[in-house]
């Protein structure tokens, strides 16, 4: 372990050479090395979770990667179809009960509600002001169509100009019963509760693992269009499409598609990324 001295803090370092572990567990391309020299050096399995940078997936016992990076075609390789996540129906029915006791909200199990989750700005992406006011005017026509509730989160990335947007549409209106604006107050359970409670979800195109905890959620989940996204970005929402995860949606007919789902109900596609994980963790140990 000599070779992780110079990258890693003193304590980390010291923590590392008094443990002893049967499995090491790392996420990122950064930490597959340290995963490497640890898990060699106890002789203990080794489960790397996304790409493991120069390395390759060969080093390792498992590795769990998302469709959208590509991965390589091997034994050890598990490919999943979203960024792994907590959501599944205990997660979703804790976030939901604490939800409600952070909030205060009055949730009326008989009612529909649709979540609106708001996301923002990326590297290649901007949610433009202009595109977030159409989505708010067509889940209001929907609401008052369907007589449903309206539950709405923005993240830590939204632009101010768009949560001061949000805030004047929401505030005040009768059928939103939960606003969250995370950069003024954030909600751990903002989230997970929202896809326990709603029966419909809406969200915004630019956040893979934001898509990725909608899907897993076994809701109705509708993604709006809007361009910027990038190429490979633009593959993982084609292929939920086609999947039938995710309802991709030009932002006009926001209204008409939860008007038609809600009406239908057509059934849900569920992923199996769990039972997929839970097995290759089964085979190395």
């Amino acid at each position: 372990l000599w070779c992780l001295k110079t990258f890693l803090r003193e304590d980390v370092y010291n923590l590392l050479l008094s443990r002893k572990p049967d499995v090491v567990i790392s996420c990122g391309s950064s930490l597959a090395p340290v995963n490497y020299v640890v898990s060699r050096e106890n002789l203990a399995k080794s489960i790397v979770i996304m790409r493991p940078s120069l390395l390759g997936a060969r080093r390792f016992d498992s590795v769990i990667m998302p469709r959208h990076d590509n991965p390589p075609k091997r034994k050890n390789v598990v490919i999943t179809e979203v960024a792994l996540n907590l959501i599944d129906e205990e997660y979703l029915k804790e976030q939901s009960k604490r939800l409600i006791q952070v909030s205060g909200i009055r949730y009326q199990v008989s009612g529909l509600y649709i979540g609106l989750l708001i996301g923002g700005d990326t590297k290649s992406f901007r949610l433009e002001k202009e595109a977030i006011s159409e989505v708010i005017r067509q889940i209001k026509s929907a609401a008052e169509k369907l007589n449903a509730y309206i539950l709405v989160t923005t993240s830590r990335r939204t632009a101010q100009e768009i949560e001061k947007l949000v805030k004047e549409e929401f505030q005040d209106y009768t059928r939103c019963k939960l606003l969250i604006i995370a950069n003024e107050k954030n909600v751990p359970e903002a989230i997970g509760g929202i896809l326990g409670l709603s029966q419909i979800i809406i969200t915004s195109p630019e956040s893979i693992s934001m898509i990725s905890e909608a899907a897993s959620s076994k809701k109705y989940v509708l993604v709006f269009k809007s361009a910027g996204v990038s190429k490979k970005h633009q593959r993982f929402l084609e292929y939920f499409f086609k999947n039938k995860y995710i309802y991709l949606t030009e932002r006009p007919q926001l209204s008409k598609a939860v008007e038609d789902i809600w009406l239908n109900r057509p059934p849900i596609h569920s992923l199996r990324d769990n039972l997929l994980v839970s097995e290759a963790i089964k085979r190395i140990l």
